[in-house]
């Protein structure tokens, strides 16, 4: 949950962080070393993306979809994946719906295969009726290497 900390620091009024695990939530809570969920700018949503995205009646200058868990937690060999729930055409159009006239949808996603950033690039591309900007983030640091679509 790195995207309160940079929400912050650039200015966000508000946030909201939706998080699945509670695990993360507080080892976020308890070591990050911004503090952002002790701001009264962060309200924190223990909730799948899925289901928070799909009852959320909100309105959103920027959402933002970033490396689930199962990007790490389960084998290129399986093809039971969270982000094959979140990363749809469905969960794409309720993201844009939730954004205002003006605002940003961001997907990172890590990619090991073309075909998955192509898949993406596609969904993007059909949701928003435009082509996404899309750009490759490299490994370095503290940062996770992945692919950035932003429509």
């Amino acid at each position: 949950m790195l995207q309160p900390a940079a929400a912050l620091r650039n200015g966000a009024g508000r946030v909201e962080a939706v998080e699945i695990d509670p695990l993360i939530l507080r080892l976020g809570r308890e070591l990050h070393f911004e503090h952002p969920y002790q701001s009264p700018r962060v309200h924190v949503v223990l909730n799948d993306a899925r289901s928070y995205i799909e009852n959320s009646h909100e309105q959103f200058d920027l959402i933002v979809f970033s490396l689930l868990d199962s990007h790490t937690t389960t084998s290129h060999f399986t093809n039971i994946r969270i982000d094959n729930y979140v990363y749809t055409r469905e969960a794409f159009a309720r993201a844009r719906q939730l954004l205002k006239p003006d605002g940003l949808f961001v997907v990172k996603f890590q990619v090991d295969t073309p075909w998955i950033a192509g898949r993406l690039y596609e969904l993007m591309q059909s949701t928003f009726g435009q082509k996404p900007v899309q750009f490759q983030t490299d490994l370095g640091g503290f940062v996770s290497s992945g692919w950035c679509f932003i429509s």
